[in-house]
């Protein structure tokens, strides 16, 4: 524009008459109008924010109309091909230049005008935004615009200049449009016009080098806004497909390396590269080494983003079978750069490493040879400490296995087999082969690397042999005649070639020394011998040729054809040979994988448990070896806490199960092959996983995935009317049956004919364990007690199914072939006291039936009763007295409640008029019933007990509950007419006792075991047992030789700690003393023991659990693990851990314990790692440092130094450790004290606010240190500095504080801990009788439940109230020189509670029934 200026800008009030003298002059005129009105349509930019957007948008489209004629003009003048004037070019020129100028500006103020506009009406709105008609009309009108700068930078622009350059202003003006119609296209259905925008700048790039600035602001867009980059990333691929700007790819890579981004600039940048990479793969090669250098950069999301577009590339660019070398090594690189990141130090990258492989496997991108390498690589990463990795490897795992390309069964064993068939094959092919090869030819030289690391093997024998040789040179100089110069070499190469290695060197060998080619040979190192040898072999093979070879060489020629054959054999045979190698390596790697995979089965993490599990299934049905085992393990996880955990395990056995008789048409054979697979499984079980079983098959039963036609196979099976069915498979299908009869018990009571004919018939009485899974089968019908006016399901006592039970039990007492009497007794006489309606006269019944059939009752004092007989017989009076308890706590009082609530609900309905009151009452009465049939009588009487709480002020809380009647009749019952007084067992007692005082005269194990697990359970069912007994059991424990013995004693104990807590307390230091008993099954018992009863607060927490922390460094591994666990549990339990802190610490850091240094560190380093509250750990740190002021030895001073380096020191802490420091001066100068000190100080200056203390505390203990080295000569040695005695305590304050726990010493230094309330009592005489009632009250026993369980309970301190006389009596009635007494704890502060135990191996039916009720 030569010459011209802004004569005149407008007032905006005259911009409406000026628009419309510029369309009239527009359409008279043309283009040239803008001559005359540029000034008007400048004025709109003067004034723009003064201008209403309708009249803004007015004048645009006079410059869009403008624009499309000028575009129309050009584009004919360029039809024609005729050069312009100057005068048409300085016109046209100048006309473009002023509609690009005033086009850009009105098209990027509109746009900000319309976009600030559409943000004010989203304000406080959620909801999706409707665009208005202007801005539907804006954009069309945008997109029509756009498409004409297009076609006008498509014009060769160029030849408007002078000279032929157009100006980069020019470019700037129509490309500053694009760019700010990029920042607002962000929706999807706007792809048109962001495909126009990379059309105009591909143009603009392409042809007026526009380069540069297009790849800085490309690279701005991308960083700060992440939903355009994948949108700029298609953007560009079609700039360098379309548009041709080749070169566009490796300036944005530059651009990125120079502009250093941010980590919240990596992450967009890394969606843009990635969206190129997966959109054209072969754009990134190129600059496919400049991407695998962003693997070292500091950012993970562009590690991350790297690892992303090299996945890409590699499966989409670089896969297939038509690759060429170069391709495959850029393939090698860039899948090594992949494996080695599986590595990287952060989870991050390695999950998202994993998870490239992942869909290279799926894709089939993986080479053959590579993929047993990633296998054992991506096993590693099972131990990944990030569980997001070990999920991603988990899942790669399954997708190789599911990929792979080998074999529908990868048992290692039969590829192995195939493989060497198969190199046996290739071997004999290629001597064939070589043998009529000529000198120098590749095949040989293929067979010798082959056979290369025999040769090497076969030099080192005859090498190492070379002094025995040596001694037999006479015996071989008389063979030299035999030894042929000119055929000894060709000898040698037929012996290789026949595959005899070490005869072929041992002859080479003979052959040097015998024709002396190298007199000095034998005078050479070993490793020369080797090496010459090694040669001379390599030439001999190579070179040596046969007479025949050298005569029949025309012949060999008119047999080349022949050759080419055998090769293709040979290279096909190769083929076949090295996949077998690699299926045995991915086998082998795979089956290794095996038993990692199955320690993540019950992992806490919920993904870990998921994943693994579905990995095995699937190595289940390839057949890997290990993998049966592992899946069967994984049954366990029916038991997992994570609902998701045992719906995948359900969906896993499905799939292997109940899903593999997809070619089954009907419904009759796939339930026949369901059935089939499930009673195989059944048999292939070890101990423990049926329970497991059983909860799958309810689920599945529940889920109706087995229904009505499984049952109906099942039932066939068992009554052996179903072909090809053996005995074992009859009871396998019962016990199926069983399992689902849990989930519904109808299964059982509508064929109760059928099962109590075959199970308890003629074949029971050859297969006891066929009766005993019968009587478990009746077990499962369960009574229902929802309707008050029915009575349980109750069968008379002569019903067949007793009499079948009782013929049973007395024929077979006497056996002595059959091993699973005892097995079957259990379960016969629970399935007499849970059918029977009178099953105590049905066992005393048997009881003497037994003892007569066994002939106990025998006046001859020669006769012996066999062991095996009174073993049998204890068993049975033991499980009786248990059976009796519960029959007597559950069943009879519920029956005496229900009598009861149905004769008042009878007498009310009789005295009331009124219906509706009737009614009300009668509902009244029968939601009560609903709650006690929850209860048993025990309960109701610790109810009553505990039925008034007195809070710290006097008054009473809680009104005491009505006296039950009823339950203090059970109790009485159970206390004096069942093992003592008239009762049904009370005439074994002797008999029991005789069997537990005499060891010598039964010193057969079975009975000693049977006799004291008889005389815990009549310990448990009555209380005066318990006390006349107690001393004898605890002394057995300490004394037995037999470890089972003492085992099923604690557990004994632990049922009676649950029913008499007062009673055990006292000899609970004997039975801590187990967790040091030289059998590793008692201290593990004994772990478990008193981890149940301490968290179920059956016990007090003493100084003895200083004990069960010195289990957390036994031998033994299950030990540990236990002491963990439970420490763990304990520190979740309000402030437990943390009140017996104290102790622990004082007594491992006793010097009478003789602890080991390392032992005690890794003790105190995993219990003081349970702390986690901040006031807990200053208080925790204030005790040790008092301990700590008065340590005298070394090895204290290191203990404690050591527990308080463990520690998080807070402000609190520093300045209490800056107070103390003074006084531990003489301790600092121990090297281990001063590195634990400053092991604080470094770990305390990392935390916030803490580095000006932490430096004032460094300061003075370098004073210290000072001080101590000048005062060193003056000090007395380390052996005299003694610390000052303790204050004396007075005699009044113990005695007022003896009745407290030494674990409570410390609670009130916390204020945040959360004790319980003292209970005060304002009668002593109350209290007194309220102990003596809860010394005749009881709780309940248990069995087998390894399981600590936190279970609820009402628990109340009560004080005894004995006399001194009266204590004496009994400890003098008790005392005896042969027996164990009781600790001298006093007997205060007992607990009473009504919750159920926990301990392993036995469970009293009892316990069982009070876990059912609560």
């Amino acid at each position: 524009m030569f010459g011209y200026s802004i004569i005149n800008v407008k007032h905006t009030s005259y911009n409406c008459n000026f628009f419309a003298e510029a369309r009239s002059e527009l359409l008279e005129n043309g283009i040239d109008f803008i001559i005359n009105h540029f000034d008007t349509f400048f004025s709109i930019l003067v004034h723009g924010n003064k201008v209403e957007l309708p009249i803004i948008m007015r004048g645009f489209s006079r410059i869009h109309k403008a624009i499309e004629i000028l575009v129309c003009d050009l584009e004919r003048v360029v039809e024609k091909g005729t050069e312009l004037q100057e005068e048409d070019r300085v016109r046209f020129l100048n006309i473009t230049k002023m509609l690009a100028y005033l086009f850009s500006w009105f098209m990027c103020h509109i746009d900000e005008e319309i976009l600030k506009d559409s943000s004010d009406k989203l304000v406080g709105k959620r909801k999706k935004n409707l665009k208005s008609d202007m801005e539907e009309e804006w954009e069309m009108t945008r997109e029509k615009a756009l498409e004409y700068v297009y076609r006008l930078l498509q014009l060769p622009l160029h030849r408007l200049w002078q000279p032929p350059v157009v100006e980069d202003s020019f470019v700037v003006l129509l490309t500053k449009v694009c760019y700010k119609t990029l920042e607002q296209c962000k929706e999807a259905r706007q792809k048109h016009i962001r495909q126009t925008i990379f059309e105009i700048l591909g143009t603009s790039v392409k042809r007026y080098n526009h380069g540069i600035s297009c790849i800085v602001r490309i690279i701005q867009l991308v960083k700060f806004h992440d939903v355009l980059a994948s949108h700029i990333a298609v953007g560009v691929v079609h700039m360098i497909n379309e548009c041709g700007c080749k070169g566009l790819m490796r300036e944005v890579m530059n651009e990125i390396d120079q502009s250093e981004p941010s980590e919240s600039d990596n992450r967009n940048i890394s969606i843009f590269l990635e969206t190129i990479a997966l959109t054209q793969p072969n754009i990134i090669i190129p600059i496919l080494d400049e991407m695998i250098d962003y693997l070292g950069s500091e950012h993970y999301s562009m590690r991350n983003c790297t690892i992303s577009v090299l996945g890409a590339v590699v499966q989409k660019a670089l896969t297939g079978d038509d690759l060429t070398q170069e391709q495959k090594d850029q393939r090698d690189e860039c899948l090594n750069s992949l494996e080695e990141h599986m590595l990287d130090v952060h989870a991050y990258v390695r999950s998202k490493v994993l998870q490239v492989w992942q869909r290279l496997c799926c894709n089939g991108a993986i080479p053959l040879a590579r993929q047993g390498k990633l296998l054992a690589a991506t096993a590693l990463r099972l131990e990944d400490k990030s569980a997001n990795v070990r999920k991603q490897a988990l899942q790669l795992l399954r997708a190789l296995l599911q990929a792979n390309p080998f074999a529908a069964k990868l048992n290692k064993e039969e590829i192995y087999k195939s493989l060497e068939e198969e190199e046996i094959k290739l071997r004999k092919m290629q001597t064939e082969s070589v043998s009529k090869s000529d000198r120098g030819d590749n095949q040989r030289l293929e067979l010798w690397n082959d056979m290369l690391p025999e040769i090497r093997k076969a030099l080192k024998e005859v090498i190492n042999c070379g002094k025995k040789n040596s001694k037999k040179r006479d015996d071989e100089i008389e063979d030299e005649e035999n030894i042929n110069p000119d055929i000894a070499f060709e000898h040698v190469r037929q012996l290789m070639l026949k595959g005899k290695i070490l005869e072929a060197v041992k002859f080479l060998w003979r052959a040097c020394i015998i024709l002396k080619q190298n007199p000095d040979i034998e005078n050479l190192a070993n490793e020369a011998k080797e090496e010459i040898l090694f040669l001379l072999l390599l030439k001999t093979f190579m070179e040596s040729e046969g007479a025949l070879n050298s005569a029949n060489e025309t012949i060999n020629t008119s047999q080349s054809t022949d050759k080419d054959k055998e090769k293709e054999q040979i290279e096909v045979a190769k083929r076949v040979v090295n996949y077998l190698r690699n299926c045995l390596y991915f086998a082998t790697e795979l089956e290794i994988a095996i038993p990692m995979a199955e320690n993540l089965l019950f992992s806490t993490t919920a993904t870990d448990a998921v994943e693994a599990c579905s990995l095995l299934g699937i190595a289940y049905q390839f057949g890997v070896i290990g993998a049966a085992d592992a899946i069967r393990e994984a049954l366990f996880q029916m038991f997992h806490r994570d609902q998701s955990v045992r719906k995948n395990l359900a969906a896993v056995y499905k799939e292997i199960y109940l899903c593999n008789n997809e070619n089954k048409k009907s419904s009759r054979q796939k339930a026949l092959t369901r059935i089939k697979a499930l009673i195989e499984l059944l048999k292939s079980l070890k101990p423990g996983q049926s329970q497991a079983l059983s909860q799958l098959i309810i689920m599945w039963y529940k889920n109706n995935e087995l229904g009505n036609e499984e049952l109906q196979v099942l039932w066939e099976k068992f009554s052996m009317k179903s072909s090809d069915t053996d005995s074992l498979d009859s009871r396998s299908a019962l016990m199926l049956i069983t399992m689902a009869a849990q989930a519904q018990s109808g299964i059982i009571s509508g064929n109760l004919d059928v099962l109590v004919k075959v199970g308890l018939g003629s074949r029971a009485k050859t297969d006891l364990l066929l009766a005993r899974d019968t009587c478990r089968a009746l077990l499962m019908m369960k009574n229902n007690n929802e309707d008050n006016e029915k009575l349980s399901i109750r069968y008379p006592n002569d019903h067949e199914m007793f009499k079948e039970i009782f013929t049973l039990l007395i024929d077979n007492f006497t056996n002595t072939k059959e091993d699973g009497y005892i097995s079957f007794a259990t379960d016969a006489i629970s399935v007499i006291y849970h059918l029977a309606n009178q099953p105590d006269h049905l066992m005393q019944q048997l009881l003497l039936d037994v003892y007569n059939r066994g002939q106990f009752n025998s006046k001859d004092s020669t006769s012996v009763v066999p062991f095996h007989l009174l073993s049998k017989l204890l068993y049975l009076i033991g499980h009786i007295a248990i059976k009796e308890m519960v029959h007597l706590d559950t069943s009879v009082y519920k029956e005496l409640k229900r009598r009861d609530i149905i004769r008042k609900s009878k007498k009310e309905k009789k005295s009331q008029d009124d219906k509706n009151t009737c009614s009300r009452n009668l509902n009244t009465s029968l939601s009560s019933t609903s709650i006690s049939n929850t209860i048993s009588a025990r309960q109701q009487i610790r109810n009553k007990e505990t039925s008034t709480i007195m809070e710290d002020n006097g008054e009473e809380a809680v009104e005491g509950a009505v006296d039950d009647a009823d339950a203090e009749l059970i109790n009485d019952i159970l206390e004096n007419h069942v093992v003592t007084g008239d009762g049904l067992l009370s005439k074994f007692v002797p008999l029991v006792l005789e069997v537990c005082q005499n060891h010598d005269k039964y010193n057969d194990e079975d009975v000693q075991a049977a006799g004291v697990l008889t005389l815990s359970k009549m310990m448990t069912v009555s209380s005066n047992v318990c006390k006349e007994s107690l001393q004898l059991l605890i002394t057995i424990l300490e004394r037995s030789s037999y470890p089972a013995i003492r085992a099923n004693i604690l557990i004994g104990i632990s049922d009676l700690a649950t029913r008499f807590p007062n009673e055990v307390e006292p000899w609970m230091k004997h039975i801590y003393d187990r967790l040091q008993d030289e059998n590793v099954y008692v201290r593990s018992t004994c772990v478990r023991v008193l981890s149940s009863l301490i968290m179920r607060d059956m016990v007090r927490v003493r100084g003895q659990i200083s004990k069960l922390a010195l289990c957390i460094v036994d031998e033994d591994t299950k030990i540990r693990q236990d002491a963990k666990q439970f420490f763990k549990a304990l520190s979740q339990k309000a402030n437990v851990l943390y009140n017996v802190m104290p102790d622990i610490l004082s007594r491992l850091t006793d010097l009478e314990e003789n602890l080991n240094e390392s032992d005690f560190q890794e003790i105190i380093k995993y219990v003081l790692g349970l702390l986690q509250k901040e006031k807990q750990v200053d208080s925790i740190i204030d005790k040790i440092f008092a301990r700590f002021k008065l340590a005298s030895t070394e090895r204290q001073w290191r203990d404690f130094a050591y527990c308080l380096s463990l520690l998080q020191f807070g402000p609190k802490s520093i300045r209490l450790l800056m107070e103390s420091l003074a006084l531990l001066k003489e301790k600092i100068h121990n090297k281990q004290v001063l590195k634990a000190l400053q092991t604080i100080i470094d770990q305390t200056k990392r935390k916030p606010n803490m580095k000006a203390a932490c430096i004032e505390l460094e300061e003075k203990l370098k004073e210290l240190l000072k001080g101590t080295e000048n005062a060193e000569g003056e000090m007395p040695s380390d052996s005299e500095v003694m610390p000052p005695p303790p204050a004396p305590i007075s005699k009044k304050r113990n005695r007022r504080t003896k009745c407290k726990s030494s674990s409570d010493e410390d609670s009130d230094a916390d204020s945040d801990s959360d004790t319980a309330p003292v209970t005060k009592a304002k009668n002593v005489r109350k209290m007194k009788s309220r102990d003596r009632r809860s010394r005749s009250s009881s709780g309940s026993d248990s069995d087998t439940d390894f399981t600590p369980k936190k279970i609820p309970s009402k628990q109340i301190r009560t004080r005894a109230s004995t006399s001194s006389a009266k204590k004496l009596t009994i400890r003098r009635r008790h005392l005896s020189s042969a027996e164990i007494t009781p600790s001298p704890t006093p007997k205060r502060n007992r607990l009473i509670t009504a919750t159920t135990s926990c301990t392993p191996q036995r469970t009293s039916a009892r316990l069982s029934q009070s876990r059912a009720n609560y």
